[in-house]
């Protein structure tokens, strides 16, 4: 249920916090009870149909099928191929066959790096001087190689330098959920327990188009909460026990290491409120812009400040103002995997555009 729910949560919360993307602060209702456009999946975008999830839901989908076909292993270029296909063809989109439609942001440049890659990878000619046909080990080998180009070239990228956005954090949730199991590394090195791998796989998956330090810190802190939450000791997955577990890891980045060293405990959330983020008036908004730590900041505000995960995805969406979207689907991710599936309202559940592949991706998960 709880990883049935991390799953659906993540693309509930996407649909849910469609509307309001884009709006400032005070345009968002401030009572929850003028909020029944989002209770009723309501006018997700102009020209999506009610309960559309958009990049937080496809992009987590297709992360998760990959570690579905690879048996729970990350595999570079197979969850590279998976995004490329949602960016050509709308693939695990909420609206399938549609090519999806956004800026030139940091994931479609960070993709647009990867083609020539793939094109070598596929076309490797598997024989070597002889004419001998090289083993398993020798392929593995060499696809390792074209893969580790491929990442140089990703970090290498002035602009994918400078990224500091949450588009690897929206994906990341199947990393945890999978190894809760086993671990997921493409060796499965010697030495490491489950949890090492999982963090180390987090990172890895970051590091395919957000190759920033801060983006990658962010990915580690949310698998380490989402295998807490999903550890199953019950000692450890209450809220308080979940709160002080929060900054157990080390934190690189400055940037995020501010905003959560302080809040060791948790009185320390509890006593942020729920007060919305406040207007800056150079065009920002402490906690809503687009800035990972911000965004995994606000999703974890949200999580620790309600008790249930209808209120908290109404807090999350009025937290986030103008990215609020990507707060609100990091949010679902923990309150799907905290709260379980039973506890998301069915009438979401049942209003998501798609909900019967989502389902079927989230049931293989949990089955790995």
């Amino acid at each position: 249920s709880r990883i049935k729910g991390a799953i659906v949560g993540v693309c509930v919360c996407d649909a849910l916090a469609g509307p309001y993307e884009w709006e400032r602060p005070s345009n968002i209702p401030a009572t929850i009870t003028e909020y029944a456009p989002i209770q009723g999946l309501s006018g997700v975008f102009p020209t999506h149909q009610a309960g559309s999830y958009s990049n937080p839901g496809s992009h987590t989908l297709c992360l998760a099928q990959s570690l579905i076909d690879k048996h729970g292993k990350l595999n570079v270029q197979s969850i590279v191929q998976n995004l490329i296909h949602w960016k050509t063809t709308g693939w695990m989109s909420a609206r399938p066959n549609e090519e999806p439609r956004f800026g030139y942001s940091t994931i479609e440049q960070a993709l647009d790096v990867w083609p020539p890659f793939l094109l070598e990878a596929t076309n490797l000619t598997f024989a070597g001087p002889g004419g001998d046909q090289i083993t398993d080990a020798q392929k593995r080998k060499q696809i390792k190689r074209i893969v580790a180009n491929g990442l140089k070239k990703v970090y290498n990228n002035r602009r994918l330098q400078n990224s500091e956005d949450s588009g690897s954090l929206i994906r990341c949730v199947p990393i945890a959920l999978v190894s809760v199991a086993k671990g997921i590394t493409d060796n499965d090195p010697d030495g490491l327990d489950w949890e090492d791998q999982a963090l180390r796989s987090a990172r890895a998956q970051s590091d395919i188009t957000h190759p920033k330090i801060v983006c990658g810190d962010a990915c580690v802190v949310y698998t380490s909460v989402l295998r807490t939450i999903l550890g199953g000791h019950a000692e450890r997955t209450t809220k308080g026990a979940i709160a002080a577990w929060v900054c157990n890891r080390d934190i690189a980045d400055r940037k995020l290491r501010k905003l959560l060293r302080p809040k060791r405990d948790f009185a320390s959330w509890q006593a942020l409120g729920p007060e919305r983020i406040r207007y800056n008036p150079n065009d920002r908004w402490e906690g809503a812009q687009d800035h990972v730590a911000q965004v995994l900041h606000g999703a974890l505000r949200a999580f620790f400040t309600t008790d249930t995960f209808e209120d908290g995805v109404v807090r999350a969406i009025k937290l986030g103002g103008y990215y609020c979207k990507a707060i609100a689907s990091v949010y679902g991710g923990l309150a799907g995997a905290y709260y379980g599936l039973e506890a998301i309202p069915q009438r979401w559940r049942d209003g998501l555009r798609r909900t019967g592949m989502i389902h079927h991706i989230a049931t293989k998960m949990a089955d790995l």
